[in-house]
């Protein structure tokens, strides 16, 4: 059965006397994970590297607050990383030595893609030969900073600082590793929680909050109301404000075309005659005088106040082509919208 205890390598035993000769610490750096498998019969001690280093991680470096002759380290692997067994994991300097080696199980770290999505903390416990030469750490950017972490921060400096400044100062460290200062948060209320602000608009006081005049040096937080965060494209600036717009947009399909009637012929019902009437004292000569009295023709047989029949005919009427104009009546609301929920952008004052 393997043995999956914590060494000290002989290089870390002799980092610890460098460091008490030359009265100061050893400067552990980084939790580093592998797949190689170390044999049984192999000792940990010995090594001075992991048989193969797939990944690194930020290092929280404490005391187990149940055995003070214990020490932890700890590190964190995302969510987001992943795709590796875990078979050996140790402790590196800045200068890349490894103080401490372990064999691990082999856990498989699996990516999200594979339907997997959970965070990974290694611990390795080990009793150094030289404790003065550990020194507590708490990196920042380690997401699961506990109040043990804290205390043993304030133990470390309390007696040059205020505690419940440095315990302020840890909090601002630590979150702005986790929420950066100035980053827009939804919340589901209209107030916003102790060292919040609710982004409507307001200026603040950069004297008094610098690191969000960092974001905003302008000192104005902007208005996020009834706003949407979106990416900024490669050339435009960073809270650059962009109102309502439709992207230019045809409607497929939609036409309104010229149709030509060409020449139309009318019915052929067109015999017919006029009547017209001769005024009194109008005369024809020629075959005697024939008089008209009363407007009307009233002279002998053979004369006619009608026209001739024109005889049946029809007219061509042209009509062309032509075209038909279209309104398109406005429809909808008075912004574009997508399903969604109200909530409240608040930012870190700090």
């Amino acid at each position: 059965m393997s043995d999956f205890r914590t060494y000290i390598t002989q290089t870390g035993f002799g980092l610890e006397r460098d460091a008490k000769f030359n009265n100061t610490q050893v400067d552990l750096a980084v939790l580093v994970v592998g797949d190689g498998v170390l044999p049984d019969s192999a000792s940990p001690a010995e090594r001075t590297d992991l048989i193969h280093q797939v990944r690194e991680y930020a290092i929280t470096i404490e005391k187990d607050e149940n055995d003070p002759n214990v020490w932890i380290a700890r590190g964190e692997i995302p969510a987001s990383d992943g795709g590796f067994f875990i078979k050996e994991a140790g402790v590196k300097t800045t200068d890349g030595y490894l103080y401490a080696y372990a064999r691990q199980a082999g856990d498989y770290k699996p990516l999200l893609e594979e339907g997997q999505g959970k965070s990974y903390t290694i611990r390795l416990k080990f009793i150094p030969g030289n404790a003065d030469a550990i020194q507590i750490k708490i990196d920042p950017s380690v997401q699961f900073a506990t109040p043990t972490d804290l205390d043993n921060a304030v133990k470390a400096h309390v007696e040059e600082e205020d505690p419940h400044n440095v315990v302020s100062d840890l909090w601002t460290k630590l979150s702005a590793k986790i929420c950066p200062i100035g980053v827009p948060l939804p919340w589901p209320t209209d107030l916003a929680p102790d060292g919040w602000a609710v982004m409507k608009g307001q200026s603040f006081d950069t004297i008094l909050y610098p690191k969000l005049a960092l974001a905003y040096p302008d000192g104005i937080i902007p208005d996020m109301r009834g706003l949407a965060i979106v990416g900024a494209k490669d050339g435009e600036s960073a809270l650059a404000y962009e109102a309502d717009a439709v992207k230019n947009h045809g409607h497929a399909g939609s036409s309104v075309s010229s149709v030509d009637l060409g020449s139309k012929t009318t019915s052929s019902a067109g015999n017919h005659r006029h009547q017209h009437n001769m005024p009194a004292s109008w005369s024809i000569t020629g075959a005697g005088n024939v008089t008209f009295t009363s407007g009307q023709y009233a002279g002998p047989s053979g004369f006619s106040n009608y026209t001739s029949y024109g005889g049946t005919h029809s007219h061509s009427v042209s009509i062309g082509s032509h075209s038909h104009s279209v309104s398109i009546a406005s429809f909808g609301a008075t912004e574009n919208t997508i399903k969604n929920r109200k909530f409240n952008y608040i930012v870190r004052l700090a």
